[in-house]
């Protein structure tokens, strides 16, 4: 569970990003386990031919980063110039880097990082060096990874295509679904009310009734001090 609370000026951050051209993407240079970074340049290969104002900024650091340079360094001059390859940043700066841009690619807790700041983000499939995707994330929001079992039927191309050429109205309605669906699932107060209501062993809950009391407290007490933010 994390903390989601919604922004009041929401509207400017996405703007900022349907402002943005750009694709990016964070993960440790470690294939094939990462190797959807390099799934991710030829992509963005295609994607420049159509769209030549896209751009791409990968943050990454590892045993494998040479590969991955290496690939960008193949690149034609004019898809390689869209490109920026980033050492590793600090949490707060990756979270600056998220709000300017498009759209988010990856895994795991970047996807929740991406949608809690309304920003489209598409999970992708990893022990592979292709960038596989079937979805937004926001459309199958309990999928924290790719989980198609083979390459076909790859939809990435169609996906950032569809992120990148969206009219703001379209972006705006798919940004606030990305918040308002990890806010369902993943939110702290609707996980632990989850936890409470659940059954193990034939048991009502997996808390005693004193846990249950203190996690009520606590959230009755957090709802007054911080009914104003």
């Amino acid at each position: 569970p994390i903390d989601i609370k919604p922004k009041d000026n929401f509207l400017d951050y996405i703007r900022e990003g349907f402002d943005s051209q750009v694709i990016l993407a964070a993960a440790r240079a470690e294939f094939p386990f990462k190797g959807y970074l390099l799934g991710l340049v030829d992509e963005f290969e295609k994607i420049k031919k159509v769209i030549p104002n896209a751009q791409m900024k990968i943050v990454s650091e590892g045993e494998d980063i040479e590969v991955l340079k290496g690939r960008i360094d193949q690149l034609e001059p004019v898809t390689k110039k869209g490109i920026e390859l980033s050492g590793w940043i600090t949490y707060e700066e990756l979270i600056e880097e998220i709000i300017h841009c498009r759209v988010f690619v990856g895994m795991a807790t970047g996807l929740l990082d991406a949608s809690k700041n309304y920003r489209i983000s598409i999970p992708v499939k990893h022990t592979t060096e292709k960038c596989v995707a079937s979805s937004f994330f926001y459309e199958k929001p309990l999928m924290l990874a790719e989980q198609f079992k083979t390459t076909e039927n790859n939809r990435m191309y169609d996906l950032l295509m569809e992120a990148l050429g969206q009219n703001f109205d379209e972006y705006k309605e798919r940004c606030i679904a990305s918040f308002e669906k990890i806010q369902e699932v993943y939110n702290d107060d609707s996980v632990m009310q989850q936890f409470l209501m659940c059954a193990e062993n034939n048991k009502t809950t997996v808390f005693s009734v004193a846990q249950q009391m203190i996690h009520r407290f606590y959230q009755f007490a957090n709802n007054l001090r911080f009914k104003d933010n």
